[in-house]
């Protein structure tokens, strides 16, 4: 109970704090985070779909593949829509390493929490402009053993990011590059061995909820 009123504390000190630099003109990422700090291991891999009912509406599949027991990677591919565009293909990748695993070390080294580094870039080619985000990320989260045998596991991810805007019109000073900030806070749910599902919170200029499920495949 201490963890999770930590935790909880923790998400909302930065989520205000956050707050007010989102205010502004962030176009905001487009797949959401859908991930806790740990990966699905060496040689596994895992099918992902993904829904953002947020200013910018979005569908996804992505595919992720441990590469060793402490970093994956992650490619994503969807469509995004809102009332001013058509509805087009967006593209993204990811890679993790976890850095803190609560699982492993004895009593008194074991740590508070798991912990990773993401680096991440997302792309989408709209009706006027072009989208691309190039950024990294530190996630956190903690996993509880229900009583039922499943896990449930709170997490959030903090980013910082470069957002670079093209427009098709030919405007002096239009297109623009900025540094900007997110915050995602969710809940991580494994239903089975082989079956999971997320729900979350962002906090970035497209903001809104964002949900999902896994498959691990392998």
């Amino acid at each position: 109970m201490k963890r999770i009123k930590l935790f909880g504390s923790a998400t909302l000190v930065l989520m205000l704090a956050v707050t007010p630099v989102l205010a502004g003109s962030s176009a905001g990422t487009l797949f959401g985070s859908l991930t806790t700090a740990t990966t699905v291991g060496m040689g596994h891999g895992a099918f992902q779909g993904g829904v953002g009912i947020a200013d910018l509406t979005t569908v996804y599949g992505a595919y992720r593949y441990g590469f060793s027991n402490y970093t994956q990677g992650r490619i994503k591919l969807g469509l995004a829509d809102d009332q001013n565009i058509n509805t087009k293909l967006i593209f993204g990748a990811d890679f993790l390493y976890q850095f803190w695993d609560v699982k492993q070390g004895t009593a008194e080294s074991k740590k508070p929490f798991d912990m990773g580094f993401q680096g991440f870039f997302e792309y989408g080619d709209f009706d006027y402009v072009s989208l691309l985000e190039i950024g990294g990320a530190v996630v956190g989260s903690y996993p509880f053993l229900m009583s039922n045998g499943h896990t449930l596991t709170p997490y959030g991810r903090v980013d910082i990011r470069m957002e670079k805007s093209n427009y098709d019109v030919s405007i002096p000073g239009l297109d623009d590059t900025n540094l900007e900030f997110g915050i995602n806070a969710g809940v991580h749910y494994q239903f089975t061995k082989d079956i999971g599902g997320y729900g979350e919170l962002q906090l970035d200029g497209n903001d809104g909820i964002f949900l999902g499920i896994d498959f691990l495949t392998m």
